[in-house]
């Protein structure tokens, strides 16, 4: 008698514990209205024309990858970043897709476009009946290609404005003082190399080349210890500083991208986004990463890694629409929470407008280009 009453308390505690769960899980998000997420494509291959001539791969070919694309570790990156989500949301976006759920946008890129579908491959697997193949737990999931600059390419590549201005600022004295902390090094970077590095990006493409041929599994020639990867990654990261020195700088590099995280939160504020739409996709590179995080006054010097992430968390606390930012680094297991500097842990939207203000667009802020990169 005594074991069959332990045994029934054992089952009411065990179902109670579960039902409480289950409340708690089912009030983890209730605030949450909308969610904006900003990601660096998976691991991949070397760009071919950052390679260096001192390179001891410069015939490797990368098949059946080719160069500048996603490895399968790469793809598992992505992978992941669509998996945390379902999991990480689950109370939030709903398992079943549908056309409205999700606006998923990549820059015109092969890597960030593989990188978006497996995003959304983990995000809306299937569910029972939706199979249309014995054995494939996919379904197709439509996303959207940038084709004309601003949101999320990089706008070194395409914007003149922003050409300008980004080596106007570099030749200023300010630019001058900083980069001569790296005149040792960017000599030392030229002997290795076998070409002159004069600049961070030209130090961001040795990190970049020597980091991607560690990936692929590749031995790095011996002089890398010297500096990589920290030395070179510290320098590497100034270029984000100077990409984005001044308001002008960093309209033309992250601001638009904010001003439309900014106005599609505004829009389900007052109603006037799809009622069905909860989350936003992003699939870009760590240029994008580093310059948001810099415009929004939240950078610490690094090089976000690949499937680096940043989560725009829209929530809606009694009545007061606002922001809670977080940032997925890697450097721990989940995303840590960010505040940006004049604000709060949940920021106000209205304050969010007011200390960004400087740093968004115009309308008449426009570059664009129509062409793949690479």
């Amino acid at each position: 008698m005594n074991f069959v009453r332990f045994f029934l308390s054992l089952v009411f505690f065990s179902a109670t514990s579960l039902a409480n769960l289950a409340e708690l899980v089912g009030k983890k998000h209730e605030t949450l209205v909308l969610l904006h997420v900003l990601f660096r494509h998976g691991d991949r291959t070397p760009d071919k024309a950052s390679l260096f001539p001192n390179d001891l791969y410069t015939e490797a070919t990368y098949e059946p990858f080719g160069y500048s694309q996603l490895t399968t570790k790469g793809k598992k990156t992505e992978y992941s970043i669509g998996k945390y989500l379902r999991r990480t949301y689950a109370d939030f976006i709903p398992e079943q897709y549908s056309p409205d759920v999700v606006y998923a946008l990549s820059t015109n890129v092969k890597r960030t476009k593989m990188s978006l579908q497996l995003v959304l491959a983990s995000l809306f697997p299937p569910l029972w009946g939706e199979t249309f193949e014995l054995g494939l737990g996919w379904q197709p999931v439509p996303f959207n290609i940038e084709q004309g600059g601003n949101l999320i390419s990089v706008a070194s590549g395409y914007c003149p404005n922003y050409i300008s201005k980004y080596y106007s600022y570099v030749l200023s004295d300010e630019a001058q003082k900083i980069l001569a902390v790296y005149t040792d090094l960017y000599a030392k970077l030229s002997r290795y190399s076998g070409m002159d590095i004069i600049t961070p990006k030209d130090a961001a493409n040795i990190y970049f080349t020597l980091k991607c041929e560690e990936d692929f599994g590749l031995k790095l020639p011996q002089w890398a210890s010297e500096v990589y990867p920290q030395v070179l990654e510290d320098a590497s990261a100034v270029d984000y500083e100077l990409s984005t020195a001044t308001p002008d700088l960093k309209k033309l590099s992250a601001g638009f991208l904010l001003r439309k995280i900014i106005q599609d939160s505004l829009a389900k504020q007052n109603g006037t986004l799809p009622e069905k739409r909860k989350i936003f996709l992003y699939s870009a590179h760590e240029w994008n990463v580093a310059t948001m995080l810099r415009t929004l006054g939240v950078f610490y010097r690094h090089v976000p890694p690949f499937g680096a992430t940043v989560f725009f968390e829209i929530h809606n606390i009694d009545g007061e629409f606002g922001l809670k930012l977080y940032y997925q680094d890697y450097k721990q297991t989940n995303p840590k929470l960010l505040v940006i500097p004049g604000c709060t842990s949940f920021c106000p939207l209205d304050e969010l407008i007011k200390l960004m203000g400087d740093n968004l667009p115009a309308e008449d802020d426009v570059c664009s280009t129509t062409e793949e990169l690479m």
